[in-house]
């Protein structure tokens, strides 16, 4: 393999692709954005109604989000909880499911990354 040159020398990759890598999420079916927690700050900055609240209210809001993260986990056990996801992304994360489970019979992985990315290109536009 022909050296380059020093200016197009790779450096080690700042994070792990464990890190990122979204592969094994997708197949298990979990989270590949952090946008449950993005919604999670967005309804508690809603329900304080301010951007610098004092602290009994802080408290008071937090004593909230305990008694439902509280009903939640005992829904949970009693396998009564369904959470409520709009069906675009049900569709949406069925279909980038099936791709990912895919990847292996794609010889040519580029065909798979442009497949990818026309799917996803589709669903933003939606």
């Amino acid at each position: 393999m022909p050296k380059l040159p020093p200016k197009l020398v790779r450096s080690k990759q700042l994070f792990e692709p464990t890190l990122w890598n979204h592969y094994r999420r997708t197949l298990l079916g979990q989270a590949r954005t952090n946008n449950s927690v993005e919604g999670w700050y967005g309804a508690m900055a809603r329900a304080l109604g301010q951007d610098h609240p004092n602290m009994w209210k802080l408290i008071k809001q937090f004593q909230v989000e305990a008694l439902k993260t509280l009903t939640t986990a005992e829904q949970i056990s009693v396998g009564n909880f369904k959470k409520n996801l709009h069906q675009t992304y049900v569709i949406n994360n069925k279909a980038i499911k099936t791709l990912v489970t895919q990847f292996n019979t794609f010889d040519d992985k580029l065909e798979y990354l442009q497949k990818l990315s026309r799917h996803i290109a589709t669903f933003a536009s939606i």
